[in-house]
């Protein structure tokens, strides 16, 4: 979690601003994703965290800017 939060602030992905400067409504509720990448001998690689804002309560212009979706390689397929 420490690695994640530190790489997103690093890229300018996100901004850090005490949470008493702002109001109750514009706070996002966000919930945690972990993985665990393996080998194909289903040993642990390693652990990877992710950080998800409640999508459904984000507004365009607000909340976000931008959207992204990845694209497939067919050679990966």
């Amino acid at each position: 979690m420490k690695r994640e939060i530190k790489d997103l602030v690093a890229t300018g992905a996100v901004e850090l601003i005490l949470q008493s400067t702002l109001s109750a409504d514009t706070i996002l509720p966000a919930i945690w994703s972990f993985r665990r990448k393996r080998a194909p001998d289903w040993t642990v690689i390693k652990y990877k965290a992710r950080v998800c804002p409640h999508g459904g309560k984000q507004v365009e212009g607000e909340n976000y800017w931008a959207t992204y979706a990845p694209v497939v390689n067919w050679r990966t397929v």
